[in-house]
């Protein structure tokens, strides 16, 4: 199981953390993703978030 804190700062694909902390959360059976902020400023930022948890949520 995963608990990722401040999971916002998932939010750029290409960032190391973001890779890192993706790659993280799909080898694990669990997560869960906590944030205060999950969206700061564009609804875009929630895509490396919910493709971490479920890439087949969007197919495209």
């Amino acid at each position: 199981m995963v608990i990722a804190d401040e999971s916002h700062f998932l939010k750029s694909p290409k960032a190391n953390r973001t890779k890192a902390g993706v790659d993280l959360i799909k080898s694990a059976r669990r997560c869960i993703l906590l944030s205060g902020t999950p969206a700061l400023s564009r609804p875009i930022e929630l895509y490396s978030q919910i493709n971490a948890i479920d890439p087949k949520f969007f197919s495209n």
